[in-house]
């Protein structure tokens, strides 16, 4: 048996995409991608990869590898491991308030 759900309109998740600082840092950053450069945003802080920083442990159990990106803005950097995790939270409201599982 399967359940039926009422999607989102997309204007639904349009407009959460547009009230989320990290959602429209991270669309900017795929549509940046995408067409090979921004040619509109959302955001208005012109996001692109900045800093990236690479580490390996070793002689420890276990050899560690450490990576650590940041995305610059107009408005400063942000790390890129926060902003995902801010987009995750995100989509997760979206999911609950539109009771999405």
């Amino acid at each position: 048996m399967t359940t039926r759900f009422q999607q989102p309109s997309s204007r639904r998740w349009r407009a959460h995409i547009n009230s989320s600082r990290p959602l429209k840092l991270c669309a900017d950053i795929c549509n940046s991608l995408k067409h090979l450069c921004l040619t509109s945003s959302r955001s208005g802080e012109g996001p692109a990869f900045g800093k990236k920083q690479f580490g390996v442990a070793l002689g420890t159990a276990p050899t560690t590898i450490n990576l650590k990106y940041e995305v610059n803005t107009t408005i400063g950097s942000i790390d890129a491991f926060q902003l995902a995790t801010e987009c995750i939270d995100a989509w997760d409201a979206f999911r609950a308030a539109n009771g999405l599982k």
